[in-house]
């Protein structure tokens, strides 16, 4: 017996948990062979499901939310817990954080409330412009880059060009679009 063929009958027993684990733990420490031949041991189902684009998508936005708020609560428990020197280094991030955060949101056309209500910070504090723009810049990929990575599809979302999300994404202008729609809906209705 082959190794591949051992390794695929020890794949096959274990359950689609336990081969979740082991495949995320191949990709993080790079184990690319053994990450394929866990997929490679995992069946293919067919399912009826929302528009492939439609999920990743809605589940990037989800995730901008839940990193911009573990971030930025992160970060406000280190403001706390900080001395005065570092405690203004930590401010300058929480400015950076939130400028950066309302250009990413303005490129990609989504609501930085909605978002900012998700990482439960809906109330705090919030900038239009920071004086370290190094660390704008730093945040606006981090936050685009997650876009971009979580939604495989987001083509659009760039991260090269202007913070000031002056640029507009194919994504955003389709968000635009069928904002419009729904809103000739609904004047529709009433009329």
């Amino acid at each position: 017996m082959t190794k591949a063929a051992r390794v695929d009958k020890l794949y096959n027993k274990l359950t689609p948990e336990e081969l979740a684990g082991l495949a995320f733990e191949a990709s993080i420490c790079g184990g690319d062979a053994e990450y394929d031949a866990i997929l490679a041991s995992v069946g293919n189902r067919i399912y009826i499901c929302r528009d492939q684009r439609f999920s990743l998508t809605l589940n990037a936005y989800i995730d901008l939310g839940m990193f911009y708020g573990m971030t930025y609560w992160q970060n406000r428990t280190y403001m706390a817990c900080a001395d005065n020197d570092n405690a203004l280094l930590l401010v300058d991030h929480a400015i950076a954080m939130d400028v950066a955060l309302q250009a990413v949101c303005a490129k990609a056309n989504v609501d930085v409330m909605a978002v900012k209500k998700m990482a439960l910070c809906l109330d705090e504090a919030s900038f239009s412009d920071s004086d370290k723009p190094e660390l704008v810049k730093e945040y606006y990929g981090l936050f685009m880059n997650l876009l971009k990575s979580s939604g495989r599809t987001n083509k659009g979302l760039d991260v090269a060009g202007d913070h000031n999300g002056n640029q507009q994404s194919p994504l955003g202008d389709a968000i635009i679009a069928a904002r419009a729609r729904v809103e000739a809906a609904q004047e529709n209705k009433t009329a």
